[in-house]
């Protein structure tokens, strides 16, 4: 019953994006008016969920452990979040297709999820790349308790702060299947948790190239 719960709660924290849609950044967006200036936006570290079968056997009381549990383990192993790898890739790559200018506002952390909103925090750029994570965390297989998956999902929002529009967006997952390369929970926790670290890195690489072909055709 219970790795049913923990199914549940998976999907839960994946539906969070479960309804966008890829809007790709269409080759005139900007035949009129060419940005010249790129800023990226600053968000705060998300919670991480370490889920592990013992905390999985008390539902939503685990589910609370896991996160306070993923938390600690980020925080000891100085783990980043992958947003801030995939934020830089993407603005390098942006700002050398379309010779644009960056603007550095990294002193304001966004909290925002509206497209105006975010806009106008960013007054002195002509466009705004938003890259937020909405997942991060490891999960057992149900049907191998010490062997697990590490699961990351991320969005991205292109926004023209001109008039305020949103010019592109997307959305990218990956959770790997089980196979003979899944980890333990100690091969992932293991070495300042560099496993880990690994997994994460691989999903961020994953995510730059989704982005990149998927929606903003770089």
């Amino acid at each position: 019953m219970f790795n049913k719960l923990i199914l549940i709660i998976a999907t839960l924290i994946l539906a969070g994006c479960a309804n966008t849609h890829n809007i790709p950044l269409q080759a005139d967006a900007f035949a009129v008016n060419p940005p010249e200036t790129l800023a990226t936006t600053n968000r705060e570290k998300p919670d991480f969920a370490a889920m592990t079968s013992t905390k999985g056997a008390f539902a939503l009381i685990g589910a609370f452990a896991a996160i306070s549990a993923g938390n600690e383990l980020v925080e000891e192993n100085q783990i980043e979040d992958p947003a801030v790898y995939i934020r830089q890739s993407l603005k390098e790559s942006l700002q050398q297709q379309m010779s644009l200018t960056p603007i550095d506002q990294s002193e304001l952390v966004l909290d925002s999820e509206k497209t105006e909103e975010i806009a106008k925090h960013y007054p002195a750029a002509d466009l705004v790349l938003d890259i937020q994570t909405y997942n991060w965390s490891f999960l057992y297989f149900p049907t191998s308790w010490d062997t697990y998956h590490v699961i990351y999902s991320a969005k991205l929002r292109l926004i023209d702060t001109r008039n305020s529009k949103l010019v592109a967006e997307g959305f990218c997952i990956r959770n790997p299947e089980q196979d003979e390369n899944s980890p333990s929970y100690a091969e992932l926790v293991a070495n300042s948790a560099k496993r880990l670290k690994s997994e994460l890195q691989l999903a961020a690489d994953h995510c730059v190239e989704e982005f990149k072909t998927k929606v903003l055709n770089i």
